[in-house]
């Protein structure tokens, strides 16, 4: 929350990013800047509140934050929760949210946990496409160094035919890409990594929904750590932006996921002056037409 000349609250700026070199230039973050004096009001009502709690989550602050805040910013529905809840009931709207998807799911996370989180109401949701929807459903997801108990596991659309999704984890650096090694090196503990938190549905649909902030997307964000969580509806520009960026990342992370899991003599060389690439890419059945279908509103 950002206050302007007279201290009166005026912008909120929340998303992942932590303001260190290492949230700046060696993680895939997002952030979001919002110039809106009743939404900043909310975020400087509970900094005060989490002020006055100091070390402790008393029950009062739990119960608060239980009901959600419902600001419009413009033109654009929001509902914004905080974090810790009473019976995980941000989580709850989430999920009602993800399985109401009519065209994509698109999303980036770092390690929400192995149960009970938004990641499993995705898969879920996309194994159990048996009402006729095909969603579109994309996403990457940090693999933790730290995490060994319960790693993120990578899921691939042949896991079953019905899992019409991708997630992939962010593979190592290769020999690709090795100049960037050192770069990375010169700061203490610290990883490449998709840091963002952030899910998006139905991004070219008729209503988008974004949900972004800190909130890591699973049952310990909502019950114990202090998150926000900022529901977004009806902002199909912001909508597209946040496409895009999850696109791209999801794209980096794939293509180097990729080029570990190939044998050197199949991986991708660079581009030819020819039009070979599409052979295999747009033969009838192809994966690449629901792409396409995405991208151009099909």
């Amino acid at each position: 929350m950002i206050c302007d000349a007279r201290k009166k609250p005026r912008w909120v700026w929340t998303g992942s990013q932590n303001w260190t070199k290492t949230g700046l230039c060696t993680q895939a973050n997002n952030s979001v800047l919002i110039d809106d004096a009743d939404l900043a009001e909310e975020y400087r009502k509970q900094w005060d509140l989490l002020k006055e709690a100091g070390d402790e989550t008393p029950k009062d602050l739990k119960e608060s934050n239980s009901d959600p805040r419902d600001p419009d910013v413009g033109k654009a529905p929001v509902r914004l929760w905080f974090t810790p809840t009473v019976g995980q009931v941000d989580l709850k709207e989430a999920r009602k949210i993800i399985v109401a998807a009519k065209q994509a799911i698109l999303f980036l996370m770092f390690n929400p946990g192995p149960k009970n989180t938004l990641l499993n109401q995705i898969i879920e949701t996309a194994r159990a496409g048996t009402s006729g929807k095909r969603l579109y459903i994309r996403g990457a997801i940090n693999q933790d160094p730290s995490t060994t108990a319960n790693p993120v596991e990578l899921f691939e659309t042949r896991n079953s035919e019905k899992a019409d999704f991708d997630i992939v984890l962010p593979a190592a650096i290769d020999e690709a890409t090795a100049w960037f090694h050192r770069e990375m090196t010169q700061l203490p503990r610290t990883f490449a990594m998709v840091h963002s938190k952030v899910v998006l549905v139905d991004p070219f649909g008729l209503h988008p929904v974004l949900l972004t902030g800190s909130h890591n997307l699973g049952p310990k964000a909502s019950t114990t750590n202090d998150e926000n969580l900022l529901i977004i509806r009806d902002a199909p520009g912001l909508a597209a932006a946040y496409a895009a960026n999850i696109m791209a990342i999801y794209n980096q992370y794939r293509w180097r996921f990729r080029r570990q899991a190939q044998p050197k003599s199949k991986r991708w060389k660079g581009l030819v002056d020819a039009d070979t690439w599409q052979k295999g890419y747009l033969k009838p059945g192809s994966t690449a037409f629901r792409e396409i279908d995405f991208w151009v509103g099909a």
